[in-house]
Parts: C-alpha cells; sequence; structure tokens
C-alpha cells in the first residue's frame, strides 16, 4: 500500500537533483582543482577589482584576455582609428571613454554568463599550474 508513493516520491527528488545540475550547468564540475594564482600586476585584474600585486589567490573559474583585441573590437576605437584622432583631442578621449565603459561593461556580462571568479589581463596573473583559458573572444561576444 505505502510502496507505491514511496516509489513516486524517490523517482521526483531524482528528476530534482537532475534538474538542478542541468540548471547549473556542468562547468563548475569541468575543474574540480582551482587554480593558484599569483597577481603579477592588480591594476590588469578586471575582475574582482579587489586584488593588489603580489596577492595570492585561490580561483575555481579564472580566465584571461587581450585587452588589446577586445578594444579594437569596439566602434569608438574603429572610429579613433578611422578617423586617425589626436590623442590630445577632446573628442579622442570622449570616444576612448567610451570604449572603455563598454569594455568593462562587456567584462562584467562574461562574469556573469559564464561564471567566471577572476578575469585578468594575459600575464597579469602567474598559476602554478595547469593554463588559464583564454576567454577573450566571450568578452568581446558581449560588447
Amino acid at each position: 500500500m505505502f510502496k507505491e508513493p514511496v516509489r513516486h516520491v524517490r523517482m521526483i527528488s531524482a528528476a530534482c537533483v537532475l534538474a538542478l545540475l542541468g540548471g547549473l550547468g556542468l562547468e563548475y564540475f569541468d575543474n574540480p582543482t582551482p587554480f593558484n594564482l599569483t597577481v603579477k600586476n592588480g591594476a590588469r585584474v578586471y575582475f574582482p577589482s579587489d586584488l593588489s600585486t603580489g596577492d595570492k589567490v585561490e580561483k575555481k573559474k579564472p580566465g584571461i584576455i587581450s585587452s588589446r583585441r577586445v578594444f579594437d573590437a569596439t566602434p569608438e576605437y574603429a572610429d579613433i582609428r578611422r578617423r586617425a584622432l589626436d590623442q590630445n583631442s577632446a573628442e579622442y578621449l570622449l570616444l576612448l571613454k567610451k570604449a572603455s565603459d563598454r569594455f568593462q561593461i562587456a567584462v562584467t556580462r562574461c562574469v556573469d554568463r559564464g561564471s567566471y571568479d577572476l578575469i585578468a589581463e594575459q600575464g597579469a596573473v602567474s598559476v602554478e599550474s595547469g593554463e588559464i583559458p583564454d576567454i577573450t573572444d566571450e568578452v568581446i561576444k558581449g560588447l
């Protein structure tokens, strides 16, 4: 008499666990070993913003980027190059500020979408073992 409801509860429980794992995505299980990183240039760590040069941190999902490639992909920087604007002109500075804002928004989108816990410039952090993935293309998609 009680066997049927118990079996349904077990099936529902299993389905809930599978749905939870599917909802979280399997990226959390891709690399179970955290990265032990040393910050070589804190000014070039774009997320999180509270790291300083010399800090040693453990991160589960870091990514590195080429800011040059990201900036080159912004419409504002393309406009600067196309028009050969002088670096001291107000127009250049305004476009550069817009490109910088767009860059930061793209990094934030990448953090939110990819669950990254660190995004830094290539060479801004060193890792004891393994290789940090280059996520420049993901950031560019967020522009």
